[in-house]
């Protein structure tokens, strides 16, 4: 008896952890644990490689820091980084290199980048967008890609829930490659995420280290200026919207009403009956009434 209850109880708690790693209840966690946070800082590294095998090959490298605050019911978040890009084309080699600025002040996101080396060296951009809803994107990422759970792991010493991604792509066309997902149990957060491509060769690797929660913070360090002599690109308003909204009251201005008293032409054309070619026969009247005859005289 004490086998079997041994087994049953063994038995049970392989069920409970098999219903654990399900993906529906991996996506309820991670929200739920996303939720909690109040506040977190980061160092983040994103490494990538490609090589196309037809003499291009691409490589990118990242270092940065960020920063989330969750006040007030609005999100604030700041990204720094700096990156290096070198891509290779029949062996033409290319570098450029940039610093990055993310702010999201929580109404708008602001990015400001400045090239340091290459082609636009010295060029400085700006963009303003709309804030990114507060959200651990896993439910639009369902939208666009096919995701399994994998048997869970650490990372940095801290219990993950894995989860793999797949692109969807059309029938018949070759795979997009896949991402496999690492994220926290104590956070949600995706601490990992490793790319491969369509051959399975992983690519890409992106890491979030040095993880401090909730140890509050500030919004007064989430607020952006421009700065002097950059125009800002302002993409919160959709001006495509705005003009297709104008063509309709537009549209009345193209019918001219003018196009109407083309039908009274006709008025014009009144004296074209009054002409005197009606009155032709009043000529023939003047002309003899039988005409000659051949071979005789008048």
């Amino acid at each position: 008896m004490t086998l079997r209850k041994v087994l049953g109880s063994t038995l049970v708690l392989l069920a409970t952890t098999a219903m654990a790693d399900t993906l529906e209840d991996i996506e309820k966690k991670i929200d739920e644990a996303y939720k909690k946070i109040t506040s977190y800082s980061a160092k983040m590294t994103i490494d990538s490689k490609t090589d196309s095998g037809q003499g291009m090959s691409f490589a990118y490298q990242s270092k940065g820091s960020q920063e989330f605050l969750r006040k007030g019911g609005k999100l604030y978040y700041r990204y720094e980084a700096q990156d290096a890009t070198t891509t290779n084309m029949s062996g033409k080699e290319e570098k450029t290199e940039a610093k990055s600025l993310v702010i999201g002040d929580g109404e708008f996101t602001w990015m400001l980048r400045e090239e340091l080396a290459g082609a636009n060296k010295g060029t400085k951009t700006c963009t303003k967008t709309k804030a990114t809803p507060d959200t651990n994107g896993f439910k639009e990422m369902k939208q666009m890609m096919t995701l399994k759970a994998l048997p869970d792991e650490k990372v940095d010493g801290v219990d993950c829930w894995v989860v793999e991604a797949k692109v969807n792509m059309p029938a018949g066309t070759p795979p997009a490659g896949r991402s496999v997902m690492y994220y926290r149990k104590d956070s949600g957060l995706a601490s990992k995420v490793v790319q491969f491509d369509g051959n399975d060769k992983q690519v890409g690797t992106t890491l979030l280290t040095d993880i401090k929660l909730n140890a509050g913070g500030d919004e007064s360090q989430y607020k952006f200026t421009p700065p002097a002599g950059v125009t800002v690109q302002d993409l919160t308003k959709e001006p495509a919207a705005t003009e297709t909204g104008a063509q309709p009251a537009a549209e009345p201005k193209t019918e001219e009403p003018a196009a109407e008293p083309k039908a009274e032409e006709p008025k014009k054309d009144q004296p074209k009956k009054e002409e005197p070619k009606q009155e032709e026969p009043k000529k023939d009247d003047k002309k003899p009434k039988l005409p000659k005859l051949p071979g005789k005289k008048p």
